[in-house]
């Protein structure tokens, strides 16, 4: 984790939220898994992600 959230434990992770539709998902996943655009730091915002599969 890069630290940008303190509070994270072993149920969430970094993810990105897609500039294109606003899915969530994790970095681990090199595409957004809904519309298929690839995410960067640079083109979608980092936000915390549950790893609990809603």
């Amino acid at each position: 984790m890069s630290g940008l959230y303190d509070r994270t434990d072993a149920s969430t992770a970094e993810g990105y939220k897609c500039a294109k539709c606003g899915a969530a998902f994790t970095m681990e996943e090199p595409n957004c898994p809904v519309c298929g655009f690839a995410c960067t730091p640079d083109t979608c915002q980092i936000i915390a992600v549950s790893k609990e599969g809603f």
